[in-house]
């Protein structure tokens, strides 16, 4: 599990950071549509859909824990626009619970 939890890696922060991505509109940028998405993403990418729920569900508790939904908007917003500081904050939460999940096995 571990092997394949590692070479998922890149698949789920890049799959993560499309999901950002996707939410174009300002009032699309909701906890709520980044679960789904991130979710469908995820299981794109192959990862099994047990561990796509783990990675998600740590995310999005991880982000509602640090930012409001302003905030979070703003950050998105940011990363949207290119702005390399918000894209590794986004990034940096789901590199943290890949590694909770990856070492919690």
């Amino acid at each position: 599990m571990q092997k394949l939890m590692v070479s998922s890696l890149f698949f789920l922060i890049l799959s993560m950071a499309e999901a950002l991505q996707a939410q174009t509109k300002p009032n699309q940028n909701t906890f709520e549509e980044y679960y789904k998405e991130c979710l469908s993403r995820t299981i794109q990418k192959k990862l099994p859909p047990d561990v796509a729920k783990e990675l998600c569900d740590c995310t999005i508790k991880t982000f509602r824990q640090r930012y409001s939904l302003s905030q979070f908007r703003e950050l998105v917003r940011k990363s949207n626009q290119g702005d390399r500081p918000s894209r590794e904050t986004l990034t940096a939460v789901g590199e943290a619970c890949f590694d909770q999940v990856l070492y919690e096995e």
